[in-house]
């Protein structure tokens, strides 16, 4: 949220709708065949895929959902970032954390862009942005990892003893003090690394390794199911095999989508023509 460019709306939303949201509509598009084929063979609904895709909770995906959310509210953010301090910034971003983390222990939004949801995660949002740009701590990293290895413990303790807050629905659950906290401290912990070697090129595919690790884990699953029950050791290497194939896979899965829409020039030059952007500029 630090380029100045950004606060155009035209500009941003012309260049994360074709970056993000075009991709991710082919992805469903995909994952929607898929499953309807398995319907059919199955003689199972072919209407549950559309219901999770309409909810926003079709696999992974309802965080691409909300984040939309955010994305329609990014210039506005930045605009009211240029706007004010950067301790009256910083207060605001903290705020929202705090709100996010308190209302949404009540919380039982049902739809992954509602209202509700995305202003929850807004706090994520910029919080994250003021951890990165604007505070400086000295602290090793290691601190920070194990502050988080704690919260995690502490986390699975409340929620092994009872406690149902924060367990309304699948967004709730980040806003537990603990997870937040935990985030917090992963997101400033990795911040403090000085990693020497060039792995751009790695964090360029995260986006669509999110997009289609879920489907490549539920497909090597079942394989591994096919197989028979697991027990002891067996179990640990399935689990340490599963976790490796699904990464390895959706990587390569994700080189070979985005190599796709890199090459789609024209339908990018014809989606960054559309007077829409420049309508969305001028106001």
């Amino acid at each position: 949220m630090t380029l100045t460019n950004n606060s155009d709306a035209g500009n941003f939303y012309r260049k994360t709708s074709w970056k993000i949201f075009v991709p991710v509509l082919g992805a469903i598009t995909l994952f929607l065949i898929i499953d309807e084929g398995k319907a059919i063979v199955a003689g199972t609904s072919k209407l549950s895929p559309v219901i999770g895709i309409i909810k926003g909770s079709y696999y992974n995906l309802w965080f691409l959902y909300m984040l939309a959310g955010l994305y329609l509210l990014t210039p506005l953010i930045i605009k009211l970032k240029s706007a004010l301090s950067d301790n009256a910034y910083k207060t605001i971003s903290t705020f929202l954390m705090i709100w996010a983390t308190g209302s949404q222990a009540f919380s039982s939004e049902q739809v992954a862009y509602a209202i509700g949801v995305v202003f929850a995660f807004l706090g994520y949002y910029m919080l994250g942005d003021v951890i990165l740009n604007t505070i400086y701590v000295k602290r090793k990293s290691s601190c920070f990892f194990i502050i988080a290895a704690v919260m995690n413990l502490l986390a699975f303790a409340v929620r092994y003893l009872g406690v149902s807050y924060y367990l309304f629905n699948a967004y709730t659950n980040f806003f537990s003090p603990f997870i937040v906290i935990a985030s917090i401290c992963v997101f400033t912990g990795f911040k403090q690394i000085d990693i020497q070697k060039d792995f751009s090129w790695l964090s360029g595919m995260t986006f669509y390794l999110y997009v289609f690790h879920s489907i490549t884990y539920n497909a090597v699953f079942k394989m591994i199911k096919m197989l028979g029950n697991v027990k002891g050791l067996q179990e640990i290497f399935a689990i340490v095999f599963v976790s490796a194939a699904t990464f390895f896979i959706a990587l390569g899965i994700a080189v070979v989508y985005d190599k796709f829409w890199k090459s789609q020039t024209k339908w990018r030059d014809k989606w960054y023509s559309l007077k829409l952007w420049k309508n969305l500029s001028e106001l």
